[in-house]
């Protein structure tokens, strides 16, 4: 079984074989490197985006909901049209 991994110990054994796979670990770690930075900063982009989106909506929904204070029919049909039907089952529950 010795000589079966004769191959590895000679490579990894002498300085030339050190040197030799230094540059394949250097681009290994840095494409490795790189693509991790790449990713991070996708993610980070997505998440401000993502946020920045939130953001707008709270506002248009704020700005609807208080357009609509002077017309509670219009009020409530809005939020039943975008409500499920468990919301409205219980809002007319409430109303009762």
């Amino acid at each position: 079984m010795a000589p079966r991994y004769r191959w590895r110990q000679q490579l990894l054994g002498s300085l030339q074989g050190r040197l030799q796979l230094a540059p394949y670990l250097m681009v290994f770690l840095g494409f490795t490197g790189a693509s991790s930075v790449g990713l991070l900063i996708d993610q980070r982009n997505l998440l401000a985006n993502d946020q920045q989106l939130a953001r707008q909506s709270i506002e248009l929904y704020d700005k609807a909901i208080l357009g609509m204070q002077n017309d509670p029919a219009q009020f409530k049909r809005q939020l039943l049209f975008h409500s499920s039907a468990n919301i409205t089952t219980l809002m007319e529950e409430k109303k009762n």
